[in-house]
C-alpha cells in the first residue's frame, strides 16, 4: 500500500490504442490503472482515443489528448495518396507541442508527482514536460514499435522515428519492458539505460466475479468439446495455424468444435473465414468477434481447451495477455514454446507446450487433452494457482512501486549533480 496518495499521470499518445477498447493494450491500461487505485494511488489518464463514455465509469479522471497538428504540411498544394502516410507521421510528431500544453493543463489541476507513459512512436511531450518540471519519468515499452512499423506496416519517417526512440530510451529515468527480449532491444539502443522487465498480469477478481456468467447465444449443454482462442486476431497470433490444425483434428474426431473470440482487421478475418471454407470446417468454427472486457472470463469459461498458437518468429517480444487470462480462468492451455511463454509455461505442469508453428504437434496436444481428463484437471489447477500467486496485477504493481522509488532517487541524484556543476 502506498504510504500516501501519490498522483500519477498515465500518458498514452498512440491513436491505435483506444482507452476503453477491447484489444489487449487497452485492457492492460485499464487493469494497471485499476490496480493503482486499489493500492492507494490517484491516477489520471490522458489518451489519444476514448471509447464511448468510459471517462464517467472510473475512479479517476480521464482526459483526451489533442488530435492531428493543425499545420499545412503541403503548403497549399494538392495532397496525393502517397503523401498521406508521411503527413500523418509528421502530424504525430508536431502535435507534441499541443500534447505538452494539455499535460501542463492537467498538471495545474492535479499536480501529479510521477509521469508514466506507454511508449508510442514520435511521442516526446511527456518526457520533455517531466524533465522541465523535475518529475520522474517512467517509460513502459510493450513492443519494438519502430522495428515493427518499418518491417510489417509503413514508416516513411524512419530516421525521425529512430531518433525519437533513442531520445526516449536514453533520457527516461527508468524503462519497463514486458519481456526480457524487449529489454535486450532497449539496451541495444541505449546500453546505459535502467531497464526492468515486468510482464503483463491479470485481474484474478475479474475471473472470480465474471467467470460463471452466461453468454447470450451460447449453449454448453450439447456435450461438444470446444477448443478456443481468445484475444485480438492478428497475423502473428497464429490463428491460421490453429484453423489448419483443427482441420487435421476433424479427421480424427468430428465432435470437437473451434471457437475464436476477438476482433481483427476485416480483411484478415475474411481471409481466415475463407481458409475455413477451403478446409471444409466452416460449420464447425465460430467467429465471435470483439467482446467487452468484462465478458472475457465467461467466454473463456465456455471453452474446454484454450490455445496460444504462435508461429515461429525470429523476434518474439510479446508478453501475451491471453496467457495470463487463460491461467486465471483455470483452463488447460496448449501454447507455442517461444519467447516469454517458455519461461511461464512448464510442459505437462501448467500447460502443454508445442513447437511454434508445428500444426501436427498442436493438433496432437489438443486431442491428447480431450482424451485425458486427469491431465486437463492437473494442469488447469496448477495454472490457476500460479496466476493467483505470481501473476496478478497486484504482484506486478509491487515491482513497479520499486521502480517508482528508483526513478525518484535517480532524479534527485541528477538534480544534485546539476546543482553542484552550476556552482563550480
Amino acid at each position: 500500500m502506498a504510504a500516501k496518495k501519490v498522483k500519477v499521470l498515465y500518458l498514452s499518445s498512440d491513436r491505435g490504442i483506444p482507452y476503453g477498447g477491447t484489444k489487449g493494450a487497452s485492457i492492460h491500461i485499464r487493469e494497471f490503472l485499476k490496480t493503482l487505485v486499489t493500492k492507494g494511488y490517484e491516477p489520471v489518464i490522458a489518451a489519444s482515443r476514448i471509447v464511448s463514455d468510459v471517462e464517467n465509469n472510473h475512479e479517476y479522471p480521464v482526459y483526451q489528448l489533442p488530435g492531428f497538428a493543425n499545420i499545412d504540411f503541403m503548403n497549399g498544394k494538392e495532397e496525393k495518396n502517397e503523401d498521406k502516410h508521411t503527413i500523418k507521421e509528421a502530424s504525430d510528431y508536431y502535435r507534441n507541442d499541443a500534447i505538452g500544453q494539455k499535460i501542463a493543463s492537467i498538471y495545474q489541476e492535479h499536480e501529479f508527482s510521477l509521469l508514466y507513459e506507454r511508449y508510442s512512436i514520435f511521442s516526446t511531450a511527456g518526457l520533455v514536460f517531466a524533465k522541465n518540471n523535475k518529475i520522474p519519468f517512467i517509460l513502459e515499452v510493450n513492443a519494438p514499435l519502430v522495428l515493427e512499423a518499418s518491417e510489417f506496416r509503413q514508416l516513411n519517417q524512419l530516421a525521425l522515428a529512430k531518433s525519437v526512440e533513442k531520445f526516449l530510451f536514453t533520457t527516461a529515468d527508468h524503462i519497463i519492458t514486458v519481456s526480457d527480449k524487449l529489454k535486450e532491444y532497449v539496451l541495444g539502443i541505449a546500453p546505459k539505460s535502467q531497464v526492468t522487465t515486468v510482464p503483463n498480469g491479470v485481474s484474478i477478481d475479474n475471473y472470480k466475479i465474471n467467470g460463471n456468467k452466461s453468454i447470450e447465444g451460447s449453449d454448453k449443454s450439447t456435450g461438444q468439446f470446444v477448443v478456443g482462442f481468445v484475444g485480438s486476431i492478428k497475423p502473428w497470433h497464429g490463428v491460421d495455424l490453429l484453423i489448419k490444425s483443427f482441420a487435421e483434428i476433424q479427421k480424427k474426431d468430428e465432435s470437437i468444435r473451434l471457437c475464436l473470440v476477438g476482433g481483427g482487421q476485416k480483411e484478415y478475418i475474411e481471409q481466415l473465414q475463407e481458409l475455413c471454407k477451403s478446409l471444409q470446417v466452416s460449420d464447425k468454427v465460430e467467429f465471435v468477434g470483439a467482446v467487452a472486457h468484462d465478458t472475457i472470463p465467461a467466454h473463456i469459461a465456455r471453452l474446454d481447451v484454450v490455445t496460444a498458437p504462435y508461429p515461429k518468429l525470429d523476434n518474439f517480444y510479446f508478453s501475451p495477455l491471453k496467457l495470463f487470462e487463460y491461467m486465471a480462468a483455470g483452463k488447460p492451455i496448449v501454447a507455442s514454446e517461444i519467447g516469454q511463454i517458455s519461461d511461464l509455461m512448464k510442459h505437462e505442469v501448467n500447460g502443454l507446450l508445442v513447437p511454434a508453428g508445428d500444426i501436427k504437434e498442436l493438433s496432437s496436444a489438443i486431442i491428447r487433452l480431450k482424451n485425458d481428463n486427469v491431465l486437463r484437471e492437473k494442469i488447469s489447477k496448477q495454472a490457476l494457482l500460479e496466476a493467483s500467486t505470481k501473476h496478478s496485477w497486484e504482484s506486478r504493481l509491487s515491482d513497479v512501486e520499486e521502480i517508482f522509488a528508483i526513478a525518484k532517487i535517480k532524479l534527485v541524484e541528477e538534480e544534485t549533480k546539476k546543482d553542484h556543476a552550476d556552482k563550480i
